[in-house]
């Protein structure tokens, strides 16, 4: 809140990475690319060791990507429909 009793979207002399919080792609993406923010793939905070690169999957070899995701969580009338 600010003085004058509003509020701001925007405090660029405030925050570190941007008016807004950045997405990054988690390290086992097949994608390749952020596609948000092109110059970054994954956060820069994590770490993975060389040895840990070589044990993982290619994105040809694994197109697929597993989630424990559920849209009744984000859509809850899902679940209204369907007992109708």
């Amino acid at each position: 809140m600010q003085p004058e009793g509003l509020g701001r979207l925007f405090a660029l002399d405030k925050l570190a990475e941007g008016p807004f919080p950045e997405h990054y792609e988690p390290m086992e993406t097949p994608l390749g690319t952020n596609p948000l923010h092109p110059n970054v793939v994954s956060s820069p905070v994590v770490r993975i060791y060389e040895d840990d690169v070589l044990r993982l999957g290619k994105k040809d070899k694994f197109p697929y990507v597993g989630t424990t995701y559920r849209p009744d969580r984000a859509f809850p009338h899902l679940d209204q429909a369907r007992a109708a």
